[in-house]
């Protein structure tokens, strides 16, 4: 068919440039090079991954925990939340790896802990940047906090390889008193839901945990990853929207973001 025919020339064609043009000795190279063709009508567009792997793959976390959250989620949800903007400190009390964590510390860096495919492209075709934006990462206190000592142990060797400034501990969510944080404060996190990570729920609700933190600290936001059929209840003081929707692990959730005397 068309398509075979297409696939079949492109590799004539590759074949032929690359013995035409070996690489030279040392160079870097990639084990694959994805090249994409898309023809529509009398149309051919031909274009290469200049990625790689994909791009939520930041290669800072060389440990992770049952269920991790993508590192784009994370930084969606932070600047949904105007995170940066607001001086305040995080906390993530379910942390395990520190995704959450480790995003909003390296916001403003450039990646340097994994490689691009462009990277091993011939120099004349190296991708350069067209102008330099100089971003300053802003001083931040950032806290995680999880039940399991396996994910503390995780998130505590991922932040010494990424040489990331976190305060970790072992400690539950339901564990938290007034004065344990100061102010500001927010709070972001991707629970551990039983559809998400196979178990049965057990002591205090996800109701219960969410009201018990937002009444004890008092975090100006607080925003919480769950399943899209989750009913959050109305809370003394706070107002509660749901503005992002996407997949995580599969499955449908919003990021439930409830804002003290918000509208």
């Amino acid at each position: 068919n068309n398509a075979k025919y297409l696939e079949s020339k492109a590799q004539e064609a590759l074949d032929a440039y690359v013995k035409k043009h070996p690489l030279k000795k040392g160079a870097r190279s990639f084990d694959i090079q994805e090249i994409f063709i898309r023809v529509f009508r009398d149309e051919v567009e031909i274009s290469l991954d200049t990625t790689g792997d994909p791009l939520y793959r930041r290669g800072l976390k060389k440990l992770s925990v049952e269920a991790p959250m993508r590192e784009s989620h994370a930084a969606a949800c932070l600047t949904e939340m105007n995170f940066f903007e607001s001086g305040a400190q995080l906390l993530d009390p379910f942390c395990g790896s520190g995704t959450v964590l480790f995003e909003a510390a390296t916001f403003f860096q450039k990646i340097k802990s994994r490689a691009f495919t462009y990277q091993g492209f011939r120099k004349n075709f190296a991708v350069t940047a067209a102008y330099k934006v100089e971003l300053k990462q802003p001083d931040l206190r950032l806290i995680g906090s999880d039940v399991s000592p396996t994910a503390i142990q995780a998130a505590t060797g991922n932040a010494e390889s990424a040489k990331v400034e976190v305060d970790f501990k072992v400690k539950s969510a339901e564990d938290y008193t007034s004065g344990d944080i100061g102010e500001p404060l927010m709070v972001l996190s991707n629970p551990p839901y039983g559809d998400r990570v196979g178990l049965e729920s057990d002591g205090a609700t996800m109701h219960e945990v969410i009201e018990k933190l937002l009444m004890t600290l008092q975090p100006m936001k607080a925003g919480f990853l769950l399943p899209t059929k989750f009913q959050p209840k109305s809370l003394q003081g706070y107002k509660v929207k749901r503005p992002l929707s996407f997949k995580n692990g599969g499955i449908d959730v919003n990021l439930f973001v409830y804002t003290r005397g918000g509208r």
